[in-house]
């Protein structure tokens, strides 16, 4: 069997190719041979450098809830990663993972009294089409679109997992980047994602120290904090009245999860699925036969919920599942602020237009 690191040389010609392939569409794009389009419209991008797993819905959430806050009325506009329809989609209530997608589905679910919420593929295309469609719109909140460059965003956020940094990653598929580390360069500000809420003063620069290598963009540090559990129906579920759990998932990095987990309750069995893994009638056979073997109860991801929500049609009251949220630590509301501003400066000119 080959050992990691001969692995590794011989995907390194590979990385090279994806290397001088991501330049030259970057380079193509800054010389404005291919075509990026701006709105005076404030346009938010979220996106990362790496494959997956970063944290991109629970900080377009965080931002969602932040311009709520300030009355600021927001669509967001995503690929719609997975879904089985094509083309531009504004969601509505016969929707489904199928038709959204996981993760714009289960922001719809959340905030459809709120927000508006799309999908598309071509999102230069889509944006105008929001702008006519939706009255008063004031912002539009782009989801994974760091690499998305048909769409030049007035502030783009880029994030990196603390446990592994972009400036510490190599490209595919030696490593989980999808462009170099040069990329940084075209972030807003930076969010080092799902930290420890002890990490020290000393680690904050160490981290701040490489990133800066590479953008001039501002630093900001977060961590996922947990919710109370919930049954399916959304009524809160008292924690300490579980013994046993199965635990059920399909995230792209799913450790997180299943350490929190494990650390609060006995564990009886784990079913870790692919990232976006379409549930079938056959999987919950599976997960019941199991829950009810150890008498116990089951409990997911709030992105597996939405899936599993639509097929679990027993024993709804032992299916419970966690929900989470994005929290900036120390300097957060430098974030909130800097935000902000760039959407008041930016509505200021958008309607003076």
């Amino acid at each position: 069997m080959l050992s990691m690191t001969r692995l590794r040389y011989l995907l390194f010609p590979f990385s090279i190719l994806l290397d001088a392939v991501t330049r030259l569409r970057n380079l193509l794009f800054d010389l404005k041979i291919k075509p990026s389009v701006s709105f005076s419209i404030p346009v938010i991008a979220i996106g990362n450098l790496a494959v997956g797993g970063t944290g991109k819905t629970p900080m377009a959430e965080y931002v969602i809830r932040l311009l709520l806050q300030h009355r600021i009325k927001t669509a967001m506009l995503s690929r719609g990663y997975g879904r089985a329809t094509k083309g531009l989609k504004l969601a509505n209530s016969d929707d489904t993972p199928v038709t959204l997608g996981d993760e714009p589905f289960q922001v719809y679910q959340k905030y459809k009294k709120e927000i508006d919420v799309a999908v598309c593929e071509e999102r230069a295309m889509a944006i105008p089409f929001l702008v006519d469609q939706i009255e008063g719109l004031q912002s539009i909140v782009l989801d994974d679109a760091f690499q998305h460059r048909y769409v030049r965003p007035g502030f783009t956020i880029l994030l990196t997992d603390y446990r592994k940094p972009f400036y510490d990653d190599y490209l595919m598929p030696v490593g989980r980047l999808r462009e170099s580390a040069r990329g940084a360069k075209r972030a807003d500000v930076v969010v080092v994602t799902k930290c420890p809420v002890t990490i020290s003063k000393e680690e904050r620069e160490a981290i701040e120290k490489q990133i800066s290598k590479h953008t001039d963009a501002s630093i900001y540090f977060a961590g996922i904090q947990e919710k109370s559990l919930r049954n399916f129906d959304g009524s809160i579920k008292d924690a300490e009245s579980i013994q046993s759990v199965v635990l059920v998932s399909g995230l792209a990095q799913s450790d997180l999860f299943i350490q929190s987990m494990k650390e609060k309750f006995k564990v009886v069995e784990v079913f870790d699925f692919r990232d976006h893994h379409h549930y079938t009638a056959n999987d919950v056979d599976k997960i019941e036969k199991v829950m009810h073997q150890h008498q116990a109860y089951v409990i997911t991801t709030e992105k597996d919920f939405v899936k599993l929500n639509l097929l679990c049609q027993n024993n709804r009251d032992r299916f419970l599942y966690l929900p989470i949220e994005m929290v900036l630590l120390e300097d957060g509301s430098k974030f909130d602020n800097q935000l902000i501003s760039y959407i008041h400066q930016q509505l200021a000119d958008y309607e003076l237009a």
